[in-house]
């Protein structure tokens, strides 16, 4: 499975882990959650939820009101197994990782504890790996802006693998 179709999948499915939603839903959240630079378009949204309904992921729930009808998504037993089994996964540590981790957050609760502690566990080691990077940059003394420009990423990722062993700890 593609990175990108594989974070959209565990997000939806675990949307749907927490109550039944209709596309345009969907989309909303995702959206919230992937921020205002990223955006998932209908025409990656709607085949999506086709396929995740066609294996038997999702499926959908024709509801009437006010003489509409409108269509819900639910997750199946199918899904929650797949959705547990992208959670457990560990993140490989490539471009789209901060994403793929946002997602796995934003699910967090509807795992174990021994599997959430993991996905912690696993930004520590990703946040400890960038920041000896960052470090062995400056040892290069490469110049004043940019070592300026490191040390605040380096700032910014220390406090992030901080929060994350303050979660684990909370677990």
């Amino acid at each position: 499975m593609l990175p990108m179709k594989k974070i959209y999948t565990l997000f939806i499915l675990g949307t749907l882990m927490e109550k039944d939603m209709h596309g345009y839903l969907l989309k909303s959240v995702l959206n919230d959650v992937l921020g205002p630079f990223k955006k998932i378009s209908w025409g990656v949204l709607y085949p999506l939820i086709h396929e995740l309904s066609e294996v038997g992921l999702i499926e959908a729930i024709v509801r009437e009101s006010n003489d509409k009808s409108k269509k819900d998504y639910q997750i199946t037993e199918k899904g929650r197994l797949e959705f547990n089994k992208l959670m457990v996964e560990p993140i490989e540590f490539k471009h789209l990782y901060m994403m793929h981790f946002k997602v796995k957050l934003s699910a967090i609760k509807w795992i174990s504890r021994y599997d959430a502690v993991n996905i912690y566990a696993n930004y520590v080691q990703y946040t400890t790996i960038l920041i000896n990077y960052k470090k062995s940059i400056l040892a290069h003394e490469i110049n004043e802006h940019v070592n300026g420009l490191i040390e605040t990423e380096m700032k910014e990722l220390q406090l992030a693998r901080k929060w994350s062993k303050q979660m684990i700890k909370k677990l």
